[in-house]
Protein backbone atom coordinates (compact mmCIF):
# COMPACT_ATOMS: atom_id res chain seq x y z
CA UNK A 1 0.00 0.00 0.00
CA UNK A 2 1.34 3.64 -0.63
CA UNK A 3 0.22 6.55 1.04
CA UNK A 4 -0.08 10.13 -0.10
CA UNK A 5 -0.59 12.80 2.26
CA UNK A 6 -1.64 16.50 1.47
CA UNK A 7 -0.49 18.43 4.78
CA UNK A 8 -2.73 21.83 4.70
CA UNK A 9 -3.09 24.93 6.71
CA UNK A 10 -6.40 23.79 8.30
CA UNK A 11 -6.99 20.22 7.41
CA UNK A 12 -4.96 17.02 6.67
CA UNK A 13 -5.86 15.00 3.88
CA UNK A 14 -4.48 11.23 2.91
CA UNK A 15 -5.18 8.76 0.16
CA UNK A 16 -4.34 4.84 0.12
CA UNK A 17 -3.24 3.80 -3.16
CA UNK A 18 -3.43 0.11 -5.20
CA UNK A 19 -2.41 -0.50 -8.54
CA UNK A 20 -2.42 2.91 -9.07
CA UNK A 21 -6.25 3.25 -7.80
CA UNK A 22 -7.60 5.36 -4.33
CA UNK A 23 -8.65 2.42 -2.79
CA UNK A 24 -8.91 4.87 1.21
CA UNK A 25 -8.95 7.64 2.49
CA UNK A 26 -9.32 10.44 4.93
CA UNK A 27 -9.22 13.71 6.37
CA UNK A 28 -8.98 15.75 9.64
CA UNK A 29 -9.12 19.47 10.16
CA UNK A 30 -6.29 20.74 12.71
CA UNK A 31 -5.94 23.74 14.67
CA UNK A 32 -2.15 23.99 14.16
CA UNK A 33 0.78 23.33 16.75
CA UNK A 34 2.19 19.93 17.86
CA UNK A 35 -0.69 16.93 17.45
CA UNK A 36 -1.34 14.35 19.36
CA UNK A 37 -1.64 10.74 19.13
CA UNK A 38 -4.94 10.00 19.19
CA UNK A 39 -5.23 12.76 16.49
CA UNK A 40 -3.24 10.71 13.90
CA UNK A 41 -5.12 7.39 14.99
CA UNK A 42 -8.50 8.90 14.15
CA UNK A 43 -7.05 10.28 11.06
CA UNK A 44 -5.43 7.16 9.23
CA UNK A 45 -8.39 4.76 11.69
CA UNK A 46 -10.52 4.45 8.23
CA UNK A 47 -11.59 0.76 7.17
CA UNK A 48 -9.98 -0.12 3.39
CA UNK A 49 -11.70 -0.99 0.55
CA UNK A 50 -13.45 -4.32 0.99
CA UNK A 51 -10.81 -7.13 0.30
CA UNK A 52 -7.99 -5.29 0.36
CA UNK A 53 -5.19 -6.66 2.08
CA UNK A 54 -3.91 -4.34 4.34
CA UNK A 55 -6.74 -4.06 6.64
CA UNK A 56 -6.06 -4.42 10.17
CA UNK A 57 -5.16 -8.13 10.83
CA UNK A 58 -7.28 -10.21 13.20
CA UNK A 59 -5.47 -9.16 16.07
CA UNK A 60 -6.35 -5.55 15.50
CA UNK A 61 -3.37 -3.75 14.80
CA UNK A 62 -3.41 -1.13 12.34
CA UNK A 63 -2.67 -1.95 8.63
CA UNK A 64 0.31 -0.21 7.23
CA UNK A 65 2.10 1.64 4.23
CA UNK A 66 4.80 0.70 2.34
CA UNK A 67 5.56 3.82 1.51
CA UNK A 68 4.44 7.70 2.19
CA UNK A 69 4.90 10.74 -0.02
CA UNK A 70 3.44 13.90 1.02
CA UNK A 71 3.50 17.84 0.67
CA UNK A 72 3.59 20.55 3.53
CA UNK A 73 2.35 24.18 3.59
CA UNK A 74 1.39 23.85 7.56
CA UNK A 75 3.81 24.94 10.17
CA UNK A 76 6.80 22.58 11.11
CA UNK A 77 5.38 21.96 14.32
CA UNK A 78 2.91 19.52 12.91
CA UNK A 79 4.85 18.17 10.21
CA UNK A 80 7.44 17.02 13.20
CA UNK A 81 4.47 15.85 14.52
CA UNK A 82 3.06 13.50 11.91
CA UNK A 83 6.89 12.41 11.15
CA UNK A 84 7.59 10.63 14.41
CA UNK A 85 3.77 9.15 14.68
CA UNK A 86 4.75 7.34 11.56
CA UNK A 87 8.02 5.98 12.55
CA UNK A 88 6.97 4.84 15.99
CA UNK A 89 3.42 3.29 14.43
CA UNK A 90 4.65 2.35 10.99
CA UNK A 91 8.61 2.39 11.18
CA UNK A 92 8.60 3.94 7.80
CA UNK A 93 9.65 7.58 6.52
CA UNK A 94 8.11 10.23 4.60
CA UNK A 95 9.29 11.63 1.82
CA UNK A 96 8.47 14.94 1.00
CA UNK A 97 8.03 16.75 -2.34
CA UNK A 98 9.52 19.88 -2.83
CA UNK A 99 8.45 22.18 -5.50
CA UNK A 100 11.83 21.90 -8.64
CA UNK A 101 12.95 24.25 -11.67
CA UNK A 102 11.10 21.87 -13.88
CA UNK A 103 9.44 18.28 -14.04
CA UNK A 104 9.67 16.55 -17.04
CA UNK A 105 8.41 19.63 -19.45
CA UNK A 106 7.47 21.63 -16.86
CA UNK A 107 9.71 24.41 -16.50
CA UNK A 108 8.68 26.87 -13.22
CA UNK A 109 8.30 30.18 -13.78
CA UNK A 110 10.05 31.37 -9.90
CA UNK A 111 13.35 32.59 -10.07
CA UNK A 112 13.12 30.51 -6.69
CA UNK A 113 11.06 27.78 -6.70
CA UNK A 114 10.95 27.01 -3.18
CA UNK A 115 9.11 29.76 -2.65
CA UNK A 116 6.02 28.26 -4.43
CA UNK A 117 3.71 25.52 -2.65
CA UNK A 118 4.71 21.55 -3.05
CA UNK A 119 0.98 21.28 -2.80
CA UNK A 120 0.32 23.93 -6.09
CA UNK A 121 3.36 21.92 -7.97
CA UNK A 122 2.01 18.65 -7.04
CA UNK A 123 -1.43 19.72 -8.64
CA UNK A 124 0.25 21.45 -11.79
CA UNK A 125 2.02 18.22 -12.42
CA UNK A 126 -1.14 16.33 -12.29
CA UNK A 127 -3.16 18.51 -14.24
CA UNK A 128 -0.92 18.36 -17.13
CA UNK A 129 -0.63 14.63 -17.24
CA UNK A 130 -5.06 14.99 -17.52
CA UNK A 131 -4.84 17.59 -20.12
CA UNK A 132 -1.49 17.24 -22.08
CA UNK A 133 -1.41 19.85 -24.47
CA UNK A 134 -3.57 21.99 -23.33
CA UNK A 135 -3.16 25.53 -21.83
CA UNK A 136 -3.80 25.68 -18.28
CA UNK A 137 -5.42 27.69 -15.03
CA UNK A 138 -4.90 25.44 -12.21
CA UNK A 139 -7.08 27.00 -9.27
CA UNK A 140 -6.90 25.48 -5.64
CA UNK A 141 -9.05 26.37 -3.25
CA UNK A 142 -8.44 26.29 0.48
CA UNK A 143 -7.52 28.28 2.91
CA UNK A 144 -6.21 31.00 0.15
CA UNK A 145 -7.58 30.34 -3.57
CA UNK A 146 -4.44 30.17 -5.34
CA UNK A 147 -4.38 30.40 -9.49
CA UNK A 148 -1.07 28.72 -11.46
CA UNK A 149 -1.08 29.62 -15.38
CA UNK A 150 0.52 27.19 -17.40
CA UNK A 151 1.03 27.29 -21.03
CA UNK A 152 1.17 24.20 -23.94
CA UNK A 153 4.80 23.75 -23.78
CA UNK A 154 4.82 23.43 -20.05
CA UNK A 155 5.89 26.84 -19.59
CA UNK A 156 5.07 27.78 -16.37
CA UNK A 157 3.75 31.63 -16.26
CA UNK A 158 3.21 32.51 -13.12
CA UNK A 159 -0.31 33.21 -11.06
CA UNK A 160 -2.33 34.96 -7.93
CA UNK A 161 -2.88 34.30 -4.20
CA UNK A 162 -6.56 35.38 -3.05
CA UNK A 163 -7.42 34.92 0.22
CA UNK A 164 -10.65 32.65 0.78
CA UNK A 165 -14.32 33.43 2.26
CA UNK A 166 -13.24 32.38 5.50
CA UNK A 167 -10.36 33.73 5.67
CA UNK A 168 -11.47 37.52 4.72
CA UNK A 169 -14.60 37.04 6.88
CA UNK A 170 -12.16 35.96 9.98
CA UNK A 171 -10.35 38.72 9.31
CA UNK A 172 -12.91 40.91 9.07
CA UNK A 173 -14.58 40.47 11.96
CA UNK A 174 -11.86 40.09 14.26
CA UNK A 175 -10.83 43.36 13.27
CA UNK A 176 -13.83 45.45 13.09
CA UNK A 177 -15.07 45.88 16.80
CA UNK A 178 -18.64 46.37 15.79
CA UNK A 179 -19.15 43.62 13.31
CA UNK A 180 -20.98 40.67 14.79
CA UNK A 181 -18.65 37.64 16.05
CA UNK A 182 -17.76 35.22 12.80
CA UNK A 183 -19.24 32.14 14.68
CA UNK A 184 -22.67 34.43 14.62
CA UNK A 185 -22.77 35.79 11.06
CA UNK A 186 -20.59 33.24 8.71
CA UNK A 187 -22.63 32.36 5.90
CA UNK A 188 -21.66 30.94 2.50
CA UNK A 189 -24.73 28.65 1.27
CA UNK A 190 -26.41 29.46 -1.84
CA UNK A 191 -28.07 32.55 -0.89
CA UNK A 192 -25.49 34.74 -0.86
CA UNK A 193 -23.05 32.99 -3.40
CA UNK A 194 -25.25 30.45 -5.59
CA UNK A 195 -27.40 32.91 -6.89
CA UNK A 196 -27.02 36.51 -8.37
CA UNK A 197 -29.52 38.23 -6.08
CA UNK A 198 -29.32 42.13 -6.63
CA UNK A 199 -31.19 43.57 -3.81
CA UNK A 200 -29.35 45.19 -1.24
CA UNK A 201 -28.08 44.06 2.40
CA UNK A 202 -30.31 45.33 4.83
CA UNK A 203 -28.40 44.31 8.33
CA UNK A 204 -24.77 43.47 8.94
CA UNK A 205 -24.64 39.68 8.86
CA UNK A 206 -26.00 39.97 5.40
CA UNK A 207 -24.15 43.30 4.28
CA UNK A 208 -20.24 41.17 5.40
CA UNK A 209 -21.17 38.07 3.55
CA UNK A 210 -22.58 39.27 0.49
CA UNK A 211 -20.30 41.66 0.54
CA UNK A 212 -17.46 39.06 0.60
CA UNK A 213 -18.87 37.14 -1.69
CA UNK A 214 -18.89 39.57 -4.37
CA UNK A 215 -15.74 40.64 -3.65
CA UNK A 216 -14.40 36.94 -4.63
CA UNK A 217 -16.73 36.21 -7.42
CA UNK A 218 -15.64 39.30 -8.82
CA UNK A 219 -11.65 38.44 -8.27
CA UNK A 220 -11.73 34.81 -9.80
CA UNK A 221 -13.41 35.88 -12.65
CA UNK A 222 -11.22 38.32 -13.66
CA UNK A 223 -8.40 36.41 -12.82
CA UNK A 224 -9.38 33.80 -14.99
CA UNK A 225 -10.75 36.44 -18.16
CA UNK A 226 -7.30 38.35 -17.76
CA UNK A 227 -5.20 34.90 -17.53
CA UNK A 228 -7.04 32.56 -20.52
CA UNK A 229 -9.07 34.68 -22.63
CA UNK A 230 -6.19 37.42 -23.41
CA UNK A 231 -3.60 34.18 -24.60
CA UNK A 232 -5.96 34.02 -27.33
CA UNK A 233 -2.43 32.56 -29.40
CA UNK A 234 -3.03 29.03 -26.93
CA UNK A 235 -6.37 27.70 -27.96
CA UNK A 236 -7.47 25.17 -25.77
CA UNK A 237 -7.21 26.44 -22.25
CA UNK A 238 -8.51 23.88 -19.16
CA UNK A 239 -9.47 25.79 -16.05
CA UNK A 240 -9.24 23.18 -13.49
CA UNK A 241 -10.24 23.47 -9.50
CA UNK A 242 -9.32 21.53 -6.11
CA UNK A 243 -9.68 21.63 -2.42
CA UNK A 244 -12.24 22.22 0.24
CA UNK A 245 -13.64 25.34 -1.33
CA UNK A 246 -14.15 24.44 -4.88
CA UNK A 247 -17.44 23.34 -4.66
CA UNK A 248 -18.18 26.82 -3.01
CA UNK A 249 -16.23 28.19 -6.00
CA UNK A 250 -18.40 26.82 -8.57
CA UNK A 251 -21.71 27.45 -7.10
CA UNK A 252 -21.25 31.47 -7.70
CA UNK A 253 -22.71 32.55 -10.75
CA UNK A 254 -21.46 33.41 -14.20
CA UNK A 255 -18.21 31.61 -13.29
CA UNK A 256 -15.95 30.04 -16.78
CA UNK A 257 -16.49 26.58 -17.49
CA UNK A 258 -13.53 24.70 -14.90
CA UNK A 259 -13.09 20.95 -14.70
CA UNK A 260 -13.24 19.80 -10.66
CA UNK A 261 -10.96 17.14 -9.53
CA UNK A 262 -11.06 16.84 -5.49
CA UNK A 263 -7.77 14.62 -5.81
CA UNK A 264 -5.26 16.89 -7.60
CA UNK A 265 -2.92 17.01 -5.45
CA UNK A 266 -3.03 13.39 -4.59
CA UNK A 267 -2.45 12.39 -8.64
CA UNK A 268 0.38 14.92 -8.65
CA UNK A 269 2.18 12.74 -5.63
CA UNK A 270 1.60 9.60 -7.00
CA UNK A 271 2.52 10.50 -10.36
CA UNK A 272 6.08 11.56 -9.13
CA UNK A 273 6.50 9.01 -6.70
CA UNK A 274 6.12 6.50 -9.15
CA UNK A 275 8.53 8.02 -11.47
CA UNK A 276 10.97 8.88 -9.10
CA UNK A 277 11.34 5.44 -6.92
CA UNK A 278 9.58 3.08 -9.45
CA UNK A 279 6.47 1.95 -7.14
CA UNK A 280 4.20 -0.54 -8.34
CA UNK A 281 1.71 0.27 -5.72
Amino acid sequence: MIVTIDIGNSRIKWAGWRDGVIVARGSAVHAGGSLSDDFFHQLFAVPFASGSPDQSDSAGNMWSPSQIFAVCVADQDIRRALDLWIEQNWAVSIDYLQTQKHYKDIIHAYAEPSQHGADRWAALIAAQKMFPGAGLCVISAGTAITFDFIDKQGQHLGGYILPSFRTMHKALTADTANVISAAEVFRDDAGNNGEDNLSLPVNTNDAVNAGLHRLLRSGIRDICATGVNDRTDDAGWQIVITGGGAEEVLAYPDMPVMQHVPDLVMLGLYEVLNREDGAAG
